[in-house]
């Protein structure tokens, strides 16, 4: 389950671009903050005398520009890493948890940065589409939290009649410019670096989108790479939200693909009415949250004769849900194997969208294996090769051609294989499925959407996905199944690629050091040698060299032939000729457009004006720069 976003080119700005978040909806009331009690004091004061019940509130957070004059930067703080700031202002926004839940507020944190705060402040209260603007008042200061009126007044001249502004100190407003019949407003550029954050808060959540200096010149591959990147940004973010979906006061007319859903699916799946979702999880309790992921949350659920059910609730911010929506009831409604989730039903009223599944006892592959150490130690070797062999048994049935058309999953990982009690494993999460292309050719996608850890180098790079995306995605899962590790994991070395620790291993022969060291030596060595067999083959440079899963299956099932096949060709050197054009990745200073956008955002203040002469980068220079920095999201 991941986040997805889009962006799209704004205003240019400084010679660069401003990059504006789309699907989201429009803030109600910005506080201006900083790291203070005259802030706490100030936020407080807004949430109970300004914000009304369902409102979106953003505490907005101002850094000096670069370019700032020295004076204007507190000599205290200077310029704080954003880890740091992400921790405080976590911290600090946490207590209002509470009143967020109880009067349904949307609380979020964004960090803005610009050589001049009223101008931040105008341009980002417009960009939000705000009606109402809280400073603090103090007798000096440079940091918005403790604005002058004077910052207030130049905001209530600059800002639209129909909104607005308030100057308060100890709770009381100083200056107040309400709202009157709206006008047009023509604002100037300002350049704007910014840092989204959205504090942790049961209406809220967290995440990091930074902005590099980038040329507005159209340039080959690049504005596919910057896509990828920017999907990856939305992987590493992280959730804290206790999602709790409400109804509309007035539900608006159901579109018609839901109409069309109903009319062609109501005989195979169970419409579930809201009410009778809301009865199942105990009214969304947050006891009953078992997943939380970028584009959706997932309660567990229980009928009054004692029935377990997995409530899938997509996001209504998210403008992708609908397509997601509708697609994974269309393809997994189509799918009937026993490896595969089937879906019980579905639930669109009240403006929310949510799917019913059969709810699995064990959990996810991914908690049995990284999560506490009675699941870990629960999941023995026979039980690893046997999840190994109904995923691959479900990835042969979703590629197969015929009826159903073969599907592309696009998101195999090892928190979408859920385990029932003994242990079978089953495919879940249909959210970024398709149906496959007839043509032999790949196909092309504008987003690169997934998880950073198990995307295929062609498909991260250039877009190209087939049923060999999946395909690498499952010699990852593989990998993990044999070691116990993550698809990246952070140790003493930093962050490090599953790919590239194992794969100098594979070469060399020495099964016994990828095997977990939980398992001890309790392991079939005739089942280790296949299942890194498999691994290696699935994990090829080269979409063209991975084999289809038919035969990855009959591997694992020890076919005799299969087996002779995939030792001859794990022991054959490696062919130039072995290669194609897509495993080729074509910058010479791929990495470092990769390593901008990977690296800690407080470095993102170099530019990149020019694409130097392409030549070829190696899959271990391509695979060190795309996980020297990276983290996954599940």
């Amino acid at each position: 389950m991941r986040p997805r976003i889009q962006a799209e080119k704004g205003e240019e700005m400084g010679g660069g671009e401003i990059v504006r978040m789309k699907g989201q909806r429009t803030a109600a009331v910005v506080v201006g903050v900083k790291m203070d009690a005259a802030s706490h004091q100030l936020l407080t004061w807004a949430l109970v005398k300004v914000a009304a019940a369902g409102d979106r509130v953003v505490a907005l957070h101002v850094l000096p520009s670069p370019a700032a004059p020295a004076e204007a930067l507190d000599a205290s703080a200077g310029f704080p890493s954003t880890l740091s700031l992400v921790k405080a202002f976590e911290a600090m926004l946490s207590v209002y948890d509470g009143l967020c839940s109880l009067k349904q507020i949307d609380l979020e944190l964004k960090i803005a940065r610009g050589s001049s705060v009223p101008k931040v402040l105008v341009r980002e209260f417009i960009s939000h589409g705000a009606t109402k603007l809280v400073l603090g008042v103090a007798k000096s200061s440079h940091a918005i939290g403790c604005s002058s009126r004077s910052v207030a007044k130049y905001c209530a001249k600059k800002l639209p009649r129909d909104c607005s502004v308030f100057a308060v100190r100890n709770g009381k407003a100083l200056f107040k410019r309400e709202a009157s019949p709206a006008q047009t407003l023509t604002v100037g550029k300002e350049e704007v670096e910014t840092k989204k954050i959205k504090p942790s808060s049961p209406r809220s959540s967290m995440s990091l989108l930074s902005l590099g200096d980038f040329s507005s010149q159209d340039k080959p591959g690049w504005p596919l790479l910057r896509s990828a990147l920017l999907s990856q940004s939305a992987m590493r973010s992280i959730e804290h939200s206790e999602h709790k979906p409400t109804s509309s006061i007035v539900e608006s007319q159901v579109p018609k693909e839901l109409v069309h859903l109903q009319e062609k699916y109501g005989t195979v799946c169970r419409l579930f009415s809201y009410e009778d979702v809301v009865c199942i999880t105990s009214e969304f309790s947050p006891k009953n949250l078992i997943g939380k992921g970028g584009s959706s949350h997932v309660y567990k659920g229980s009928s009054s004769d004692g029935q377990e059910w997995a409530l899938k609730v997509l996001k209504s911010s998210d403008h992708h849900a609908m397509e997601e929506f509708t697609s994974e009831i269309e393809i997994v409604t189509a799918m009937k194997h026993k490896n595969i989730v089937s879906l019980v039903g579905f639930c669109f009223e009240n403006n929310q969208l949510i799917l019913v599944y059969d709810f699995s006892s064990r959990g996810s592959l991914e908690d049995n294996l990284h999560g506490l150490d009675s699941n870990k130690n629960a999941i023995g070797w026979a039980e690893r090769y046997k999840v190994a062999v109904g995923v691959a048994g479900a990835l042969d049935y979703l590629h197969s051609d015929g009826d159903p058309p073969s599907v592309i999953h696009r998101d195999v990982k090892s928190s979408n294989i859920l385990l029932s009690d003994d242990f079978e494993p089953q495919l879940s999460d249909f959210g970024l499925a398709m149906w496959a292309s007839t043509s032999a050719a790949p196909r092309v996608c504008n987003d690169v959407a997934g998880t950073f850890g198990y995307l295929a180098p062609e498909y991260f790079m250039h877009g190209k996905v087939n049923e060999k995306t999946d395909i690498y995605a499952f010699g990852v899962v593989l990998l993990e199944l044999i070691s116990g590790r993550k698809p990246v994991d952070t140790g003493a070395k930093g962050q490090e690629s599953l790919v590239m620790w194992a794969m100098p291993i594979l070469q060399g022969g020495k099964l016994e050091e990828l095997v977990d060291p939980c398992l001890g030596t309790s392991f079939v060595e005739s089942e280790l040698e296949r299942m890194a067999l498999a691994a290696f083959l699935c994990i090829s440079r080269s979409p063209h060299s991975r084999p289809r899963m038919e035969l990855v299956l009959k591997l694992l099932k020890a076919d005799d032939e299969a087996v002779r096949w995939a030792r001859q060709v794990a022991n054959a050197p490696e062919k130039v000729d072995d290669l194609d054009d897509e495993a080729i990745l074509q910058h010479n200073n791929l990495q470092a457009h990769i390593d901008l956008a990977l690296q800690d955002i407080d470095d993102v203040s170099s530019s990149i004006n020019s694409i130097e002469p392409l030549t070829n980068m190696s899959m271990e220079e391509y695979l060190e720069g795309r996980w020297s920095r990276s983290s996954s999201l599940n």
